[in-house]
């Protein structure tokens, strides 16, 4: 997706493969959850990134990012953000850690 508008409530998971360039992802949270070989590069904030497996994340602002090493390996992805107002490194305690 090149040029896009996208609106989402937790959109855009469970994604092989996923290239977003010079887009905007409006109102959407827990975005990209368990993305793996992603290219993503966007022009405004996003709300929520929790839990993507691997690739690149370029966003301006985040104000939740939800890295949770009991899920996913945090090492196999880069974001780039000047500015996350939250980091929390658990998410959901009614889900079952990776074995």
């Amino acid at each position: 997706m090149i040029n896009c508008k996208i609106e989402s409530n937790q959109g855009l998971n469970y994604i092989d493969h996923l290239e977003i360039k010079n887009s905007l992802l409006i109102h959407t949270d827990l975005a990209f959850e368990y993305v793996s070989d992603m290219d993503v590069q966007l022009n405004c904030k996003i709300d929520s990134i929790k839990n993507p497996i691997s690739g690149k994340i370029e966003v301006p602002e985040v104000d939740t990012l939800i890295m949770d090493s009991s899920k996913i390996d945090p090492e196999k992805k880069e974001i780039i953000c000047p500015k996350v107002h939250e980091k929390l490194m658990h998410s959901d305690n009614n889900q079952k850690p990776k074995d």
